[in-house]
């Protein structure tokens, strides 16, 4: 690595720290400003480093990088504290999807001190807990380890997500070893600065999920069908959207195969969920993301335009009947695009993620930042570059908390999904989709009944 592209990363690693330690939400040029000065710096350490350099400098850079915001405090997001609460119940013995935080409270319940400072800084209290199982086994395990300390338990989960980037970056490294693509590619992840700053720094546990999602991959590639079974069980039992796979997979395996693969997962799954699981905590679990549907709006796409024409022949917000009728149409689009993406196109896994998340996207109600970064990790394998362009537009949606009471800008909406679609648009156009990212590899087409474990 010469000494410009040492100097350039120095720079990137100081407006990181600056960027997690020192700026808050509210301070929207200055963050926005950050952000795109290392956008420009990380576009210029991919277009200056060499080929031959070796994917392991950027795997310890992205790690370094990452462990830079080990002390900070997140600041573009409160749902830190409901994961400190989540864990602080399971270790006092109350189930997190049984009752909500406002609830817990009135009804005088004996809790360790810190209790109402988690209260305060929730977002929802109101709402029962929609953290699946690994999330919750995460939650407990800091406040064994950090007790009633907010700090420690803010520091305790950010090391589970550190090993899991740092996993994910290594299984990067051996798919792309083993399927020949640029290393260079392995910077729009690991030296991006929304995906380090959302996941690590403001302890989004999309890093799990994507974590789990790449192990499936690897294993699928392996010919072990079941071992990627139990991968991408944990990763739903991190999200759920990943569930939006389901369809392709299914197809992809075939009738007979999909099925028995479907039935494996869903047993894991279910499995995992034991220990919670009553018919009053599905209840409440199916209320909350009821609400999710009908209630949650940010940066969204297309429901915004359509919500728009609702405001006109309704005169007033359509969220309730609009947010569940997208979800019900983009299930049918996903599992269009499925067909579509194994029996017209037979595409590779990474890129039927890229797709059909951002069908997902594209249709959902709310859209943060850390949303978008699943389909960032999955963009190094599948030869599109829009998702790093969505990626460098992502903190203008911040402009909603740069005033109090928060409200979103419609035109800063628009714009960022105007330059969305446009390098979408440009991706088809100048063929990124080309062969060797658009057609599934024979070692991904390993599905049959014998496969080994």
């Amino acid at each position: 690595m010469n000494r410009q592209i040492t100097a350039f990363s120095g720079l990137f690693a100081l407006l990181l720290a600056y960027t997690a330690y020192v700026i808050e939400r509210e301070q929207y040029l200055l963050l926005t400003g950050a952000f795109s000065l290392m956008f420009v710096l990380m576009a210029v350490i991919y277009f200056r480093s060499d080929r031959e350099t070796s994917p392991v400098v950027w795997i310890a850079a992205g790690i370094f990088l990452r462990a830079i915001v080990l002390f900070s405090v997140p600041a573009l997001s409160e749902d830190y504290y409901r994961f400190i609460w989540d864990g602080m119940l399971i270790m006092n013995g109350i189930n997190p999807f049984a009752f909500t935080p406002a609830q817990i409270i009135d009804a005088g319940l004996q809790l360790p001190a810190i209790a109402p400072q988690l209260l305060s800084g929730m977002n929802s209290p109101e709402y029962y807990s929609i953290y699946p199982a690994v999330c919750q086994g995460v939650f407990a395990a800091s406040w064994f380890i950090a007790g009633e300390s907010i700090f420690w338990n803010i520091v305790t989960i950010r090391l589970f997500i550190l090993a899991a980037e740092s996993a994910t970056l290594i299984l990067m490294y051996r798919l792309i070893a083993s399927k020949g693509i640029d290393s260079r590619n392995l910077i729009w992840y690991a030296l991006n600065p929304v995906v380090i700053l959302e996941l690590t720094g403001n302890l989004h546990f999309e890093a799990l999920m994507i974590c789990f999602l790449f192990l499936t991959w690897w294993l699928l590639s392996s010919g072990r069908i079941y071992g990627a079974a139990i991968a991408f069980a944990l990763a739903v039992q991190v999200k759920l959207v990943p569930l939006i796979l389901i369809p392709w997979l299914f197809f992809r395996f075939g009738f007979r195969q999909g099925l028995k693969w479907i039935l494996a997962t869903g047993l894991i799954i279910a499995g995992l969920s034991i220990p919670s699981l009553s018919g009053t905590v599905l209840s409440n679990f199916s209320d909350s993301l009821g609400l999710y549907f009908r209630t949650f709006e940010f940066n969204a796409g297309l429901y915004y335009a359509i919500r728009e024409i609702g405001y006109w022949f309704k005169g007033y917000n359509i969220i309730a009947t609009l947010g569940p009728a997208l979800a019900i149409a983009g299930t049918v689009v996903i599992i269009a695009f499925s067909l579509y993406l194994n029996y017209i196109q037979r595409t590779t896994f990474a890129l039927s993620v890229v797709i059909i998340f951002t069908v997902h996207l594209f249709f959902a109600t709310t859209v943060h930042p850390w949303y978008i970064v699943t389909i960032i990790a999955f963009s190094v394998f599948s030869g599109l570059l829009y998702p790093v362009i969505w990626s460098v537009f992502l903190p203008l949606s911040y402009h909603a908390y740069s005033s109090y009471p928060y409200e979103e800008s419609v035109p800063v909406v628009i714009f960022i999904y105007c330059c969305v679609i446009a390098a979408i648009i440009y991706d088809c156009t100048k063929s990124r989709m080309i062969s060797v990212f658009l057609n599934a590899t024979p070692d991904e087409e390993a599905h049959t009944d014998n496969s080994s474990d």
